[in-house]
């Protein structure tokens, strides 16, 4: 078996919130997602269920 390879991605959550001053929200497509210039682990997604 081959072991996944380690992605860093968004947080999947059902309320996102602003965590720096560096997050923009963005609405893309029905979803809401939270984009971070300074910290990329602030990546988050809301909307996707």
């Amino acid at each position: 078996m081959k072991t996944p390879s380690l992605v860093r991605s968004m947080k999947v959550r059902s309320s996102v919130k602003i965590m720096c001053d560096g997050c923009s929200v963005v609405r893309r497509k029905g979803r809401v997602y939270i984009l971070c210039a300074k910290n990329p682990r602030h990546k988050q997604v809301s909307g996707l269920f």
